[in-house]
């Protein structure tokens, strides 16, 4: 929808809202609202929320507590905007209206934006009255509306008393609303896009995280990272399903008789010959008809096994015409990898990220090829973002038979981060700029930060919330 029409909807709702506030049914600090079927409420300290969810979409309308006027509705506005938006990434013009309610200037924006990997829209309503003022801002994923009719009936059950009435703000002009949590609620687990036929996920999880590449909706779990579009569905897990190095049963036959079995039924499948460039990778994998079990609906799939990239590749479709438009070998799913990178913001870097490493090697004498030692490397790294200011540290030892010596390494100083690229000032100990291409990758147990150095373009560092 149109973002001009789409706020001057919210507008004349709200303003039919404020016309009858006597029939409000409840309220808080100068709102008022009618309790909506299917929304749920959150309470936090300085805001409440309303979170609606069905499926892939999702809403959210917040009420904030007042704070101080600067007597200027523009400049009331700016400071909210700049303030609550700070976890998304505007990729629109922001749109604006201005109008009087009750003894209020009311100041209205509206824009896309990108949170989390998600596209949102994003509506924000100032109100600036003589002695105060307050806010109410909506988000939502819902470009399709389908919503829309629940969205328009909660903000036309929203009113506010006259600005005459309102307390006095109790703080200082310049304090900001407080966030408190806003952040766009996860996917639901196992449903693909808008129009998509929602292909089954085997041990579906929550979904954490999603974004787009091309034509495929991504997403991620804490367990596996999947990929689909309106006609295919290719699920990474996160392990070699099950593992069991110790069996001499081929991995396909294991990942079908200790997982898939468990989700589908099938009398047969196919299993493809081991790539002999790949044997010691185990790279393996079968394909078939098979019934899903939860609703006897029939798919074709295609699995594969790798023991050297420590995961497990499951292609679910309607038919195997459908699936080899998209794979002409059963190891093509594999570069599906490159898809696995979810863009991060300035509030997702917010607080410590930590790795480690070790490498090794044995050392033989030229003269007996007895070994005589080791040669060593160790080292952790931390990176801490707190406002804007970062911390890096890194401590480790290097060594060679009985000799070792330790290092520590710490850097202070400011960042600034923009779409994929992060340049960190150093200040101290010694002024210095690193770049970096940054955002988040998935594995198992959650999503790590990836850190690709600019300049050193083989530093790569992957790092997890500590």
């Amino acid at each position: 929808m149109n973002m001009k029409i789409k706020i001057l909807i919210i507008l004349s709702l709200i303003l039919a809202g404020l016309n009858n506030i006597m029939a409000q049914g409840e309220s808080y600090d100068i709102f008022t609202f009618n309790t909506q079927p299917g929304w749920k409420r959150t309470d936090f300290d300085g805001n409440i929320q309303f979170t609606l969810q069905q499926g892939n979409f999702w809403a959210i309308v917040a009420l904030y507590k007042s704070t101080g006027t600067s007597g200027n509705p523009e400049s009331d506005f700016q400071a909210d905007w700049k303030d609550l938006t700070r976890g998304y990434t505007i990729s629109s013009e922001v749109n604006r209206e201005q109008n009087d309610v009750n003894g209020w200037k009311l100041v209205t924006g509206s824009a896309t934006a990108t949170a989390q990997g998600q596209k949102v829209n994003i509506t924000m309503l100032t109100f600036s009255g003589p002695s105060c003022r307050s806010t109410i801002m909506t988000s939502n994923n819902d470009f399709s509306d389908k919503l829309g009719s629940q969205i328009d009936a909660f903000m036309g059950g929203v009113g506010v008393i006259n600005a005459s009435e309102a307390k006095p703000a109790g703080n200082n002009q310049n304090q900001a609303p407080q966030q408190n949590n806003y952040q766009p609620p996860a996917m639901a687990p196992g449903i693909s896009a808008p129009g998509q036929p929602g292909f089954p996920t085997p041990n579906e999880q929550p979904v954490t995280r999603t974004t787009n590449a091309g034509s495929w909706l991504v997403e991620a779990t804490n367990d596996y990272i999947q990929y689909s579009n309106s006609e295919i569905k290719v699920i990474q897990y996160f392990f070699v399903a099950p593992e069991d190095p110790d069996s001499n049963t081929d991995d396909e036959d294991l990942f079908w008789r200790k997982f898939l079995a468990s989700y589908f039924s099938a009398n047969q499948y196919n299993k493809f010959p081991n790539e002999p460039y790949a044997f010691m990778d185990r790279i393996q994998s079968a394909s078939g008809y098979a019934n899903f079990v939860a609703n006897g609906q029939q798919y074709f799939l295609t699995w594969i096994v790798s023991l050297g990239l420590k995961c497990s590749f499951l292609a679910i479709t309607t038919n195997e015409a459908a699936y080899k438009r998209y794979f002409s070998h059963p190891n093509d799913i594999i570069a599906m990898e490159k898809n696995n990178y979810f863009p991060a913001s300035s509030e997702d870097l917010q607080g410590s990220w930590v790795n480690s490493g070790f490498s090794g090697a044995m050392l033989y004498s030229s003269y007996s090829g007895m070994a005589t030692g080791m040669a060593y490397a160790t080292v952790s790294e931390e990176w801490t973002f707190s406002g804007n200011a970062t911390r890096y540290f890194s401590s480790g030892a290097t060594g060679a038979g009985s000799v070792m010596n330790t290092f520590v390494t710490e850097e202070l100083g400011t960042f600034q981060f923009s779409g994929n690229d992060l340049t960190v000032q150093v200040t101290k100990p010694a002024a210095k700029t690193h770049e970096f291409w940054c955002g988040f990758v998935a594995g198992k147990g959650g999503l790590m930060l990836k850190l690709a150095n600019k300049k050193f373009t083989a530093q790569i560092d992957y790092l997890k919330r500590k």
